[in-house]
């Protein structure tokens, strides 16, 4: 319980401090796969194979917006 609680921290802390910001238009990335968006620079897209589109876009298609990045902030 306790490791999961640091890991939690520790990604807060890396989305915090990497600035992570969507594009000038309010551009996420989708994330096919597991059926969520992110902002771009979110640790979680590293690898993924992505698509960029609008928050609008990505709702209307039913994706789930990521949990740490929080694209629906934009």
């Amino acid at each position: 319980m306790k490791q999961s609680l640091v890991l939690v921290f520790a990604f807060s802390l890396v989305i915090a401090l990497s600035g992570c910001s969507a594009g000038s238009h309010g551009e996420v990335l989708a994330i096919e796969k597991t059926g969520t968006y992110h902002r771009p620079g979110c640790p979680l897209v590293n690898m993924a194979k992505t698509t960029p589109m609008s928050v609008a876009e990505a709702k209307a298609e039913k994706l789930k917006p990521c949990p740490g990045c929080k694209p629906d902030s934009i």
